[in-house]
């Protein structure tokens, strides 16, 4: 019994902490809608966006198109991540596609990427 009563304690106190907030550790989680079609899109944009110094995570789900991005702010704002989707050719919320894709995206022109060659 007096193992199960610590248990319980010990998950409580686990679910506790991890409903923490992001903003707490601080990142932030953000869906962004994006124009991609198809699987190649979907690795490309998670690959492009998981490689920014700042991102923690992005995770797109074909079926809705939505982005989702867990990132630390004081490293990479919102808006540095849509451009950069937009810049690789795909629309990122209200960020029209540059560079139209046709399947194809051009090299993006991403500061994020190598920061050793400024």
């Amino acid at each position: 019994m007096k193992t199960k009563l610590i248990a319980a304690f010990a998950f409580l106190f686990l679910g506790i902490g991890l409903e923490r907030s992001f903003a707490q550790w601080g990142k932030e989680k953000a869906v962004i809608k994006t124009s991609a079609e198809c699987a190649i899109c979907e690795q490309q944009i998670e690959k492009l966006v998981n490689s920014l110094k700042g991102v923690k995570k992005a995770d797109l789900n074909l079926e809705t198109r939505e982005l989702t991005v867990v990132f630390k702010p004081k490293k990479v704002s919102l808006t540095d991540i849509k451009t950069i989707i937009s810049n690789a050719g795909w629309d990122a919320d209200e960020m029209k596609a540059k560079n139209k894709h046709n399947g194809k995206p051009k090299a993006p022109q991403n500061p994020h990427l190598n920061p050793e060659e400024k």
